[in-house]
């Protein structure tokens, strides 16, 4: 697990995710000075320190990539699923990081449309990459998240009955772009697949409005609308 980024600020650790999420909420640089007792300095640094952080890794892929490293490889080195892997490949090619030519032979549906349409009043969102949750009373046990609204998570591998209640956490990206945030959920659906692993589906019923900032960033920075297949 990559180590969370952080900035000293006098006697103070400070994380530079917090800065930055506060940022995308709106909040001013006076307000963030007079929040986290930084300076205006300080506050430039945790932004830079978050991008730093994604420089580094998105140089790393293309690293790894050049170095004859699987799409398989990939995907469990950064916890990408197949479709985020795609999506990295685009933003490399966008970013002028490497020459689409480079991709040929890797995923073959780059390029293709991810984008399904889904015909309820809140549509559901699959996460670009593979983001783990876990119970707060029982954070060893990791599930993954299929799909979240606002209103709901799918989960499989987190064992759940029918209205039970529980806080669930999602931690911190791979990237540093989003922190870990929790929320509370009621359980109003379990089945199992073929092999037997548990899939339930979590009703949102409590969540603090910074956690719901949270929520809805990896909504709209890191993930798809539709359904799986």
């Amino acid at each position: 697990m990559r180590k969370e980024a952080h900035i000293i600020a006098g006697k103070s650790k400070i994380s530079a995710a917090n800065i930055v999420r506060d940022i995308r909420a709106g909040i001013t640089e006076s307000e963030l000075m007079r929040k986290y007792q930084v300076s205006s300095e300080d506050v430039k640094r945790a932004v830079q320190t978050i991008a730093d952080k994604r420089e580094q890794l998105v140089r790393e892929l293309v690293r790894d990539m050049r170095a004859g490293m699987s799409d398989l490889d990939l995907m469990q080195k950064y916890q990408l699923s197949s479709r985020g892997l795609q999506t990295a490949f685009t933003k490399l090619v966008k970013g002028h990081y490497m020459d689409r030519t480079e991709l040929e032979g890797r995923l073959p549906s780059y390029g293709d449309t991810i984008t399904v349409p889904d015909g309820r009043k809140i549509p559901r969102h699959v996460p670009a990459f593979s983001v783990p949750a876990f119970e707060e009373k029982s954070p060893a046990v990791k599930g993954l998240i299929n799909d979240i609204s606002e209103e709901g998570v799918q989960i499989s591998g987190i064992e759940a009955e029918v209205d039970g209640i529980t806080t669930l956490v999602v931690p911190e990206d791979v990237f540093g772009e989003f922190v870990s945030f929790l929320f509370e959920a009621k359980c109003r659906w379990v089945k199992r697949d073929a092999s037997g692993e548990c899939l339930a589906g979590f009703e949102i019923t409590n969540i603090s409005r910074v956690n719901l900032e949270e929520l809805r960033y990896l909504i709209k920075a890191h993930a798809v609308t539709g359904q799986r297949e």
